[in-house]
């Protein structure tokens, strides 16, 4: 006979196991819109006459944050540096290109030349773009 009990592992419910799950589908749903959604305005700035160019290895050696996640780069999403944008792009889309890329320089070709919106080392300060 033992003195002491055998050993259990830990027991979780079949609840459990589907809050867990379900709070897992979420996250990943969540994920995958991101990258969709970046992915539609990629195509955006492109047909606008836009550029953008990809993250360089040195970028991310100097600032780790303007990294992208592991899950979003298996899913297909790529981090982007520097985006350059026309006219063409309404100001609403502009808006919704700098929300979605927090890790990227973005410019704007007023017609006179380039001019900076928007600097990730300093994303709160925002520089308004002339329209003429």
């Amino acid at each position: 006979m033992r003195l002491f009990p055998k050993r259990r592992w830990l027991r979780f419910s079949v609840r459990t196991l589907l809050l867990a799950v379900t709070i897992l589908c979420v996250w990943l749903g969540w994920q995958v819109s991101i990258v969709r959604e970046r992915k539609q305005l990629m195509h955006l700035i492109e047909e606008a006459d836009g550029s953008y160019m990809a993250l360089q290895p040195s970028d991310i050696v100097q600032n780790p944050a303007r990294d992208i996640s592991g899950i979003r780069s298996v899913m297909g999403d790529n981090g982007v540096g520097r985006i350059l944008m026309d006219r063409k792009l309404s100001p609403t889309d502009r808006d919704r290109v700098e929300a979605a890329f927090p890790e990227s320089n973005l410019w704007l070709y007023t017609g006179d030349g380039w001019q900076l919106i928007r600097n990730h080392r300093f994303p709160r300060m925002r520089i308004k773009a002339s329209s003429k």
